[in-house]
């Protein structure tokens, strides 16, 4: 039996006798979790981005799975397997830089908190058309969840090179301030470095 298989099952047990966590499995195909923070560590040309994006392409199909927001030092993209990967990816990809990501991921998880307040006191549907897509547009979706109700979205978070950025040096920074608390913003963030 794989590791994984007895990690899954172990939390279905836990669930089953009603203790439930909030680190739970995507789904039975992916090796993360949702509220979780994954890290490849290696030196160059080890696999690390191939790693993450055979993930991305298992748990791209879940509903609420919304956005991919790629990070890079510049906000392009030059990874070639990245570059390899990326048509076949069916989320959006935001790709921006390390001086972009904390205002676009604060931008983001202020929408998410909106959205989620929206769909808990059932409004969503009460917003006049404009509004509603102003929020689709700065999510990223095409349409709303269908089950609109009982999907929470989750956006992923892949970091290019995070060992050589400054944006996890500081213990007070925004993102190690995010990585404790992701579990409560309701987003899944996955760093590689």
């Amino acid at each position: 039996m794989s590791v994984d298989k007895i990690l899954v099952d172990a939390l279905k047990q836990k669930e089953a006798k009603g203790n439930q966590t909030q680190i739970t499995p995507i789904n039975n195909d992916s090796l993360i979790f949702y509220n979780s923070v994954n890290l490849a560590v290696g030196k160059q040309g080890a696999g690390k981005s191939l790693l993450f994006l055979r993930e991305v392409l298992k748990i791209q199909k879940e509903k609420n799975i919304h956005l991919l927001v790629y990070v890079t030092s510049d906000g392009e993209t030059s990874d070639e397997t990245f570059l390899a990967i990326k048509n076949h990816l069916t989320i959006p990809v935001l790709t921006v830089s390390n001086n972009d990501v904390e205002e676009v991921v604060e931008g983001l998880l202020h929408t998410k908190d909106l959205y989620n307040d929206l769909v808990s006191k059932r409004k969503l549907e009460k917003l006049i058309p404009t509004h509603k897509e102003q929020i689709k547009q700065l999510l990223h979706l095409k349409e709303f969840p269908r089950d609109l109700y009982n999907t929470r979205l989750h956006t992923v978070l892949l970091f290019d090179d995070a060992a050589f950025s400054s944006l996890f040096k500081k213990d007070d920074s925004y993102f190690n301030k995010l990585v404790h608390k992701c579990r409560h913003a309701n987003n899944f963030s996955d760093d590689e470095d």
